[in-house]
């Protein structure tokens, strides 16, 4: 974050112009002034060498009752040498001489004037008294507006209407504004701009006038109208003062064309060095230009030292600008010369008349106070900044810095709230407020929904990047630790997301040809350990130690043993996890060699000797851990496991764990957790003979569960605590309950207990389905015992799923699962009882069902089989010295089994069997039938397919026939023609030859055009034969006009029948004139 804010309100334009002094007359530097009395001689005065002492001069003039010119002229003379107190004291005096105090008229001139130079002395003087000055005495800029203002109220009574007094009232009105009152500000302006209105209704070309209007479209914020007036300005008179280049380059500095600005800055520079505003815009400049250069190192440090240059130079020229004083003290903060700072600070809130710019000191002085570690002052000078200049986001930071080490969490939150809505494209403020979101959602005593401030923490921080890639040559560090805080957040949530954002931090050091650091590698290999990627941990782990060793070696003075203590361990917990004992116990027993005291080691050495070491060892190996350091929760916590394993656990594992609650840590979710586990125990072992029994037991339930619920509030993810809380509600029947939760900590912890827990409730629901899927999901996490116990529950439901919904089915699974278990344990009398118990139970289900497909005959044999291996089972356990259950159980069993279940499963396979004889004829007779149906209708389909195929031959039959007979027309029609063609040519005419009805009725309508039927066309009704002769086509008869010149009368009068045929001509083809 920049310390230095340069927006761009901040740098002020040309200040408030005068009326005299930025004059630029042309007279010479010598002054005559006539004698009194005389028109030839005169007193010559050298304003090259004018004295300090004006009061010679004064008497001089006084004498020789000069003119009120001569008195302005040497006014003008004293302050162009910047001897400003000199030209007023002659000024004062000039208005008590004779010939001056004879003329109102004369006074006016000297009046105004007067008010000019007293403007331009508040300009370098202090707002407020020195310490060691008497505020009677004290020549402040309220004194000198004030006799700005007298001196104009004279020149006013003696003429209101002269055009200079109009634009001195409007200057002094300029001078107000800056006072951080926007009412105010705006109310200057509107009158400030309606008098340069009038004088430049006057006078249209007054440059002053113009400069005016200028600055007030510039504080209005119209920059383009602004900068087309003081270019017309310079236009008029390039070497006018004050310089309109300064607004020219403040106007391209607001349109964001910082390079026109820089130039002309420059120029300005170029035509007047000692100018102090220009050196300081130029160092403004190069001051912004350094902050956008941040990752170029070099071109950071060329541009922020020539910045300083400039400054520097400026508060040479002039050591009250206070603009010169804020960039200074920036400077001098970083370099933490905090007394100088201070004393810059004090001395710009004399000087600035700009609130914005009294903001910035006090700002910077509230920095001073903050790094020293004066909180209370720092928050003080944060606020009055803020009050000066509500906007000024730096102010607005700091405050919630204050709030944020006081730890006053929720002003915290809403106040970088408010500042990420005003400022939504500060990075900074998305970052820090990402940062209290995501400890608001960790801390258990802050009242908020934590799940909602963990969205919020990420929304943040994903603004923050955002931003970050759209801002160019911003520090990539800056980018790091957004990743990095993002990642932090994403570890309780999602462990995908957390590493992609380790991956991003990567790749941001190699983009930026940087090493990737040994704590981003430690913290990927973490990552990728809890995803239980091993390969790719270990991976990170060893690059990480490697790259420690390089490190050392580049640098023998960095101390880099606890980040290299720091992976060792990790890498050793990897090798643990991943079964390589021998390397765990490498790297621990390393750690131990450089750091005896490393607590966490010996904790896990004891751990991997669980493996080969009796408990008793291992317990007292951990007393003397935990007597050497009785702090350590986390030894404590192993601690009080160990003393659960021992004799009388719960009288010492609860005084262990109440003195961890009480004297160390009442927060511990570890010992809270084992509380409510002890009660929860204690109410499960308890046996109920009483009605009293019954309600301790209901107590202990409540007080397990108060502790679950304790812990829960510290650690909303505690699924061992709400497991807890679960099984408190199933031992109490609460199953719909248990289950809800059971299911949520489901989705959160992996482990085979979850889901055993979470099938014995679904058992006993009955919903079987879905128990065993949780079974079988435990399953595949256990192994060893544990597997054997999820066998157990997995023969157990279904068992009473087989028994419920009388399955032989699920039986069947609940055998299997039994043969499994006495494959491991082929002795165990329990697991012998239940094959035989199973077996019992399978033929009774067979046995339930009617005769039918659902109990094939094989199944009754092998059951009957079955049933005899039970039989001999039970007789085994009879006789066993130790059975799994009373004597009498069983001696029924094996009873019933012989007198009763052996003979009902004989009868029932005789009467299968018959079922089955007369259920195989009956669908023999009916294949049979089904059988000659088909013949049936394959015979059927045969005969109307044949059927078909004669139809068809017929119809191509006639077809042919037809396509022949009128291919042998068209041959017809084709050799008359020829014969009539030849006839013309040897000018016979032969007689037409009569078609017979039996060939015209053999023409189609496209014949008569010479066209030759497809064969496909129906041959014309006889409706065509009805049409009159007088519809015959026109054409049909031009055709033949020739051929009947020669024919006989009697042959041109066809017959009705001859008529009839001949009507198809051309114009009748489709039957139009019907």
């Amino acid at each position: 974050m920049n310390d230095l804010n340069t927006n761009d309100d901040k740098i002020e334009p040309a200040r408030e112009m005068d009326v005299f002094i930025n004059a630029n007359p042309k007279q010479p530097r010598i002054i005559e002034v006539p004698l009194k009395g005389t028109t030839d001689q005169f007193l010559e005065i050298d304003c090259a060498a004018l004295p300090e002492d004006c009061t010679e001069l004064s008497e001089a003039l006084e004498a020789e009752e000069a003119e009120k010119a001569f008195w302005t002229r040497l006014a003008f003379e004293y302050n162009r040498q910047g001897m400003v107190d000199q030209a007023i004291e002659l000024l004062l005096k000039g208005l008590e001489a004779r010939a001056v105090a004879s003329d109102q008229s004369n006074k006016l001139t000297l009046h105004a004037m007067l008010a000019s130079l007293y403007i331009q002395k508040s300009r370098s003087a202090p707002r407020t008294a020195h310490k060691d000055e008497l505020v009677a005495e004290a020549k402040t800029k309220d004194v000198f507006i004030r006799l700005a203002q007298d001196h104009h109220s004279s020149a006013i009574r003696i003429d209101r209407d002269w055009g200079l007094n109009q634009m001195e009232q409007a200057i002094l009105a300029l001078g107000k504004i800056g006072s951080g009152k926007a009412d105010n500000d705006k109310l200057s302006l509107d009158q400030a701009a309606k008098l340069f209105e009038d004088v430049l209704k006057h006078k249209d070309g007054n440059l002053i006038a113009l400069m005016g209007k200028a600055r007030i479209l510039y504080a209005k914020s119209n920059y383009k109208a602004a900068l087309r007036i003081y270019q017309r300005v310079m236009q008029s008179q390039p070497d006018f003062q004050p310089d309109p280049r300064i607004g020219i380059g403040m106007c391209f500095w607001q349109l964001k064309w910082r390079e026109d600005a820089r130039a002309a800055w420059e120029r300005s520079l170029e035509l007047n060095p000692e100018c102090p505003t220009s050196l300081m815009l130029l160092g403004i400049y190069y001051l912004e230009k350094s902050y956008r250069s941040v990752n170029d190192t070099t071109l950071f440090i060329q541009t922020y030292q020539k910045a300083m240059q400039f400054v520097s130079q400026a508060r040479k020229r002039n050591t009250t600008i206070p603009m010169a004083g804020v960039v200074l003290a920036g400077y001098l903060f970083m370099k933490k010369e905090t007394a100088k700072v201070f004393k810059l600070a004090e001395q710009v809130m004399s000087y600035s008349s700009l609130a914005s710019i009294t903001s910035e000191a006090f700002y910077w002085m509230a920095r001073c106070h903050h790094h020293t570690g004066n909180m209370q002052q720092a928050i003080n000078y944060y606020r009055r900044a803020k009050e000066l200049n509500p906007d000024s986001l730096l102010a607005s930071i700091g405050i919630g810095q204050m709030q944020l080490i006081t730890r006053d969490w929720p002003s915290a939150t809403l106040t970088f709230e408010k500042l990420a809505q005003n400022s939504p494209r500060c990075m900074e403020v998305h970052t820090i407020l990402g940062a209290i979101y995501d400890r608001n959602s960790r801390d258990p005593t802050f009242k908020s929904d934590k799940k909602h401030d963990r969205i919020r923490a990420r929304n943040s921080y994903d603004r923050a990047a955002k931003f970050f890639d759209d801002l160019p040559n911003q520090p990539f560090e800056d980018h790091l630790n957004i990743f990095l805080a993002r990642s932090r957040l994403l570890e309780d949530e999602n462990l995908d997301s957390s590493l992609n954002a380790l991956e991003q931090v990567s790749k941001l050091y190699q983009d930026n040809d940087t090493p990737v650091t040994p704590e981003i590698l430690n913290n990927m290999g973490v990552l990728n350990y809890e995803k239980g990627r091993y390969d790719h941990a270990r991976v990170f782990y060893q690059d990480g130690l490697t790259l420690c060793v390089t490190l050392k070696n580049q640098d023998a003075s960095k101390d880099l043993d606890a980040l290299i203590t720091t992976l060792t361990y990790n890498l050793g917990r990897l090798e643990e996890q991943s079964g390589n004992l021998d390397a765990a116990r490498s790297a621990f027993t390393n750690i131990l060699s450089r750091h005896p005291d490393y607590v966490e080691a010996r904790v896990r050495l004891c751990m991997l000797d669980m493996h080969k070491e009796p408990l008793e060892v291992i317990a007292r190996t951990v007393k003397q851990i935990y007597e050497g350091d009785p702090d350590n929760l986390d030894v404590r916590a192993l601690h009080g496991w160990c003393l659960s394993k021992g004799k009388r656990a719960e009288e010492f594992e609860t005084k262990h764990y109440t003195h961890t609650l009480r004297h160390f840590d009442r927060h511990d979710i570890y010992s809270l957790t084992a509380m409510g586990n002890v009660h929860l125990r204690q109410a499960k072992e308890m046996r109920i003979t009483s009605e009293p029994e019954k309600e301790k037991r209901k107590k202990l339930y409540e007080r397990a569960v108060e502790f679950f619920e304790k812990a829960l509030q510290l650690d909303n993810k505690n699924a061992y605590a709400a497991q807890g809380v679960a099984i408190a509600l199933a031992e109490e029947k609460k199953f719909d309950k248990a289950i809800q939760i059971l299911m949520k900590v489901r989705e959160t912890v992996n482990d085979p207990s979850v889901h055993l827990n979470l099938g014995h409730c679904l058992a006993e629901t009955k919903e079987y389905s879905r128990a065993i899927e949780s079974f079988t999901n435990a399953a595949k996490l256990s192994s060893g015992d544990k597997q054997k116990e999820v066998w157990a529950c997995q023969g157990h439901v279904w068992a009473h799923m087989g028994k419920t919904q009388n399955s032989s089915e699920a039986f069947k699974m609940a055998l299997k699962y039994n043969k499994m278990l006495l494959g491991l344990s082929p002795d165990n009398a329990y697991h012998r009882y239940n094959l035989a118990y199973l077996h019992n139970e399978y033929a009774q289900t067979l046995l339930r069902k009617p005769a039918g497909p659902d109990r094939p005959v094989e199944s009754l044999e092998a059951a009957l089989v079955d049933l005899d291996t039970a039989i001999e089972i039970f007789g085994e356990l009879l006789k066993s010295s130790h059975p799994p259950h009373p004597t009498q159980v069983i001696q029924q069993r094996m009873n019933m089994c012989k007198n009763t279940l052996k003979g009902r499963l004989e009868r029932a396979i005789i009467e299968q069997q018959e079922y089955e004889t007369a259920s195989l004829a009956r669908r023999d007779e009916a294949t049979r039938k089904r059988e000659a149906e088909q013949r049936k209708r394959e015979e059927k389909e045969v005969a109307l397919r044949q059927e078909q195929e004669e139809r068809n031959r017929v119809i191509a039959e006639e077809r042919r026939e037809m396509q022949e007979q009128l291919k042998a027309i068209a041959e017809r029609r084709k050799q008359e023609e020829d014969e009539q063609h030849s006839g013309s040519d040897t000018e016979k005419k032969p007689k037409r030859k009569k078609r017979s009805k039996k060939d015209a009725s053999s023409i189609d309508r496209t014949d008569v055009t010479g066209d030759v039927s497809d064969g496909d066309e129906e041959i014309p009704s006889k409706k065509r034969k009805m049409v009159s002769k007088k519809q015959l086509s026109k054409a049909r008869i031009d055709d033949s006009d020739d051929d009947m010149a020669d024919v006989e009368p009697s042959e041109v009068q066809p017959s009705a029948e001859q008529s009839d045929t001949e009507v198809g001509g051309d114009d009748d083809l489709f039957g139009e004139n019907e």
